[in-house]
C-alpha cells in the first residue's frame, strides 16, 4: 500500500522550497489554468498531496473561513485510487483559511464533489499533478522538485513586504494581507501574517 502523503519519492529534498518572489511567479505563471487552485492550497495552507486531492466541498466552511483536513488520497497497487483517513489524530485538522486561498475558493466553487478534479469528476492522478508542477518549473526556469515540497514553502516568516497586485476590472490596487513577501538577498520565503495558515511537519 503505498500512502500519498508520506511517499518518500515525494519527499527527497524538503529544504529545496519556494522564494517568495518565486511562489509569487509561480501563482501568476499559473493563474489561468484549472489548477490554480491546487497551487495557492499547497502553498498556503501546507497541505500533503494525498490531502489536498481528497478535499472536498463539504470540508470547507466558508462562513467561518475555515477547512477540515480529515482524509487523504492513496495508491493501492492493483486497486488504485482510494481515499482514507490520516493515519494520526493529530493530521485530522481544522485550518484557517488566509484571505487570498478563501476568495480563490470561493471564486472557484461548485454545489458539491472534490474541490480538485478531472473534467469527469474523478480524482487527479498524483502523477499528473507531478508532471504539470515539472512542466511548470521548466517554464519558469527553475530546478525539478517534488510537488511536495511546496508545502514546506508555508508560514516561513522573513519581513513584511506586502505582494498587492493590480485589478484589472476596477483599476485598483488590491493587497492580500495575508501575503508578506521579503526578499533579502534575493532569497525571501512565502510568510503570512495577520489570518495564519497552521503548517504541519
Amino acid at each position: 500500500m503505498a500512502d500519498l502523503a508520506d511517499a518518500p519519492s515525494q519527499d527527497k529534498n524538503p529544504a529545496t522550497i519556494l522564494t517568495a518572489a518565486q511562489a509569487k511567479q509561480l501563482f501568476d505563471v499559473v493563474r489561468e489554468d484549472r489548477l490554480y487552485p491546487l497551487y495557492i492550497c499547497a502553498v498556503t495552507l501546507g497541505l500533503r498531496e494525498g490531502e489536498l486531492l481528497a478535499l472536498t466541498w463539504d470540508d470547507v466552511d466558508f462562513v467561518n473561513r475555515r477547512i477540515r483536513i480529515n482524509k487523504q488520497l492513496q495508491y493501492i497497487p492493483g486497486q488504485g485510487l482510494s481515499v482514507k483517513r490520516p493515519k494520526t489524530k493529530t493530521s485530522i485538522r481544522t485550518l484557517p483559511l488566509p484571505d487570498m486561498t478563501y476568495q480563490v475558493l470561493k471564486d472557484y466553487q461548485k454545489p458539491n464533489g472534490l474541490i480538485f478534479s478531472t473534467g469527469v469528476g474523478t480524482y487527479f492522478s498524483p502523477r499528473n499533478i507531478l508532471r504539470h508542477f515539472h512542466q511548470t518549473l521548466k517554464k519558469m526556469d527553475l530546478p525539478i522538485m517534488p510537488f511536495h515540497n511546496l508545502r514546506h514553502s508555508c508560514g516561513r516568516p522573513f519581513g513584511r513586504l506586502v505582494n498587492a497586485s493590480e485589478d484589472a476590472t476596477r483599476g485598483q490596487k488590491r493587497v492580500f494581507s495575508p501575503w508578506r513577501f521579503s526578499t533579502p538577498s534575493g532569497a525571501g520565503l512565502v510568510s503570512f501574517q495577520g489570518t495564519r495558515a497552521s503548517c504541519t511537519g
